[in-house]
């Protein structure tokens, strides 16, 4: 289902180790449960999130890199006519 609704949020963390189970997908599908929502994402609500989450390292790095991911948002998918 993600796949096809949310593909962003699997590119995010298909690196990961867990990938979209890990703690850090977790938070940040809590907090941004739709592409939509993740757009609106503020830095301070993701750092905030991966904090919740236990992440201690590597916080801005992380945090960059998942503002700048979640803005960009996926073509709509092609209608049948």
């Amino acid at each position: 289902m993600l796949r096809e609704y949310y593909p962003a949020f699997l590119q995010l963390f298909a690196g990961q180790d867990g990938g979209v189970t890990c703690r850090e997908a977790r938070a940040i599908l809590a907090i941004a449960p739709t592409p939509a929502t993740a757009a609106k994402l503020t830095r301070p609500q993701i750092r905030a999130a991966l904090k919740r989450s236990g992440r201690v390292h590597h916080l801005d790095t992380w945090t960059e890199k998942i503002h700048t991911r979640a803005a960009r948002r996926a073509p709509a998918p092609a209608r049948c006519r």
